[in-house]
């Protein structure tokens, strides 16, 4: 596990992986690539995994699906919003549904702010990018639904788990190298 303190292992992903190339069958990345500058930091990051991954392997990514977000914007709908800051009560801070909304996909974003998001995937912008830095094949998955059963691990994130209305707030990826 590759993740801040206490993880197995901490370090800054930006930097490389530790680990040679054609290594890894698979890897599991939740509520992380939304973190990193787009498109030059998640296309350098994304171009790391691909190199650990055997050929074949998968890389299973799980981000916030801005989609839904704006999709709950336009519609005024209160009740996702309200729903969703009960899961992360920092997003109470905001003074709109717009705010909120906005700084969840990155807007705003400070470059010295670890934490904050610095952009917002749908679909096609994530596929997009996973084809820019090599993957041959990109589907759109659901939670708990990897074609790969060691991959079927969205469980084990709190935040990949979250859900409004039987629907989940995360866009749910699988990457063949």
């Amino acid at each position: 596990n590759v993740d801040l303190p206490p993880a197995d292992l901490s370090l800054n992903v930006l930097w490389g992986l530790p680990l040679p190339g054609d290594f890894a069958r698979a890897v599991f990345c939740s509520h992380m690539l939304e973190h990193l500058d787009y498109p030059d930091a998640a296309l350098a990051f994304l171009r790391e995994v691909r190199r650990v991954l055997r050929p074949g392997g998968v890389l299973r990514l799980v981000v916030p699906d801005i989609q839904k977000y704006l999709t709950a914007y336009s519609r005024q709908d209160k009740a996702f919003f309200k729903a969703r800051r009960r899961i992360w009560p920092d997003s109470a801070r905001s003074e709109t549904m717009l705010v909120e909304a906005l700084l969840y996909s990155g807007a705003g974003s400070q470059p010295d702010d670890f934490f904050g998001h610095k952009f917002g995937y749908d679909f096609e912008t994530l596929k997009w990018l996973l084809r820019k830095a090599g993957f041959r094949r990109v589907e759109r998955s659901a939670y708990m639904k990897s074609r790969r059963r060691e991959l079927r691990v969205d469980a084990g994130s709190p935040y990949a788990r979250a859900a409004f209305r039987g629907s989940h707030y995360s866009l749910f990826v699988d990457a063949t190298r």
